[in-house]
């Protein structure tokens, strides 16, 4: 599923928009998830709660901001993912180019055009498969590189993630909600109700701890060793203990 944000003060322009991105999700038979928003300011708390489009549409001539300084914003605070601006004036190409927009659209958009542009940016992403999940992490969205975390503990209101470095971050998110970012990937299990660990990165584990290709150990809840066993041989060698 993609997930894709209109912003634009202009609710006939995010219909014209969004009738767009239905009609390309449905010709390719692909899963569009769409967020609209009428001000920037919507915007961001959006993505402050954790949410990242894919893609963001975003319209430059709004009432309160202008689509330029609100992408400045964005990319501050650790937005990276695509932004196609949308507009009635080629003005501000230049000024869109320096904050890392692929594209600028003039109103009303060219459905050809458009799908052209979508078409391509879904290629890519189905070539290169996400490899990355995006956290909010004291204040800033950051990216994480799935492969270097080893495990993740919960402690309390947050989660605490240990890195193949040694190093460690706590965010404040339920361990479900962690983990569904996570889920995907099938070195990913739980252990318990309040840990998850990274398969790839277990060197060795018996019925009390396991330990890391880093050399940390991690020891594991009561009652948790037969069904990680079971995970780490289907996953290694898909076949049943």
């Amino acid at each position: 599923m993609y997930t894709i944000a209109v912003c634009d003060d202009e609710k006939k322009e995010i219909n014209n928009i969004v009738k767009l991105l239905k009609k390309f999700s449905k010709n390719n038979e692909l899963n569009f998830k769409i967020e609209t928003f009428l001000s920037s300011n919507e915007l961001f708390c959006y993505i402050r709660e954790g949410n990242i489009p894919d893609i963001l549409f975003l319209d430059i001539y709004m009432e309160h901001e202008n689509g330029i300084e609100a992408a400045k914003k964005l990319r501050d605070f650790g937005f990276e993912n695509v932004i196609i601006f949308i507009t009635t004036s080629k003005e501000h190409a230049l000024e869109a180019y320096k904050v890392n927009a692929i594209q600028y659209l003039v109103k009303p958009l060219e459905e050809q055009k458009l799908f052209m542009i979508l078409k391509k940016l879904t290629e890519i992403y189905e070539k290169e498969p996400e490899q990355y999940i995006v956290l909010r992490i004291n204040g800033m969205i950051q990216r994480i590189l799935v492969s270097d975390i080893i495990y993740c503990e919960a402690q309390k209101n947050y989660q605490c993630i240990h890195f193949i470095d040694g190093s460690k971050k706590k965010i404040r998110i339920t361990m479900t909600a962690l983990y569904d970012y996570v889920h995907k990937w099938p070195e990913f299990v739980k252990v318990g109700c309040s840990y998850f660990v990274n398969l790839s990165h277990i060197k060795s584990l018996n019925s009390k701890e396991l330990v890391f290709v880093n050399g940390k150990t991690f020891y594991l809840p009561r009652g948790t060793y037969a069904a990680l066993k079971e995970a780490y041989f289907q996953y290694y060698c898909n076949q049943e203990v």
